[in-house]
């Protein structure tokens, strides 16, 4: 079984890191996590905490195929790696 995370937390996201990381450790899930977040340092903290974790960048970006002034236009979520080399 496999879990995605995403990180919101912005006020105290290092308390919700280190809480989360501590629950992955404690249960032996790394390997069946993947942490996103919009937020690249969030995402560096969770990689410091947890080395073998993988975790994804959120960007976000608007549809070039609808006009702006469409009542349908959306956002839609491009996920992109982390990559060891970025920490």
């Amino acid at each position: 079984m496999s879990l995605l995370v995403e990180i919101k937390e912005r006020k105290r996201a290092d308390v919700m890191i280190d809480r989360l990381a501590a629950v992955l450790d404690e249960t032996g899930s790394v390997d069946d996590v993947l942490v996103i977040s919009f937020d690249h340092v969030s995402l560096v903290e969770m990689q410091k905490r947890n080395p073998g974790i993988r975790t994804e960048i959120i960007t976000c970006a608007r549809s070039p195929t609808l006009e702006p002034s469409s009542p349908t236009i959306n956002v839609f979520n491009n996920f992109h790696q982390l990559h060891p080399s970025e920490i």
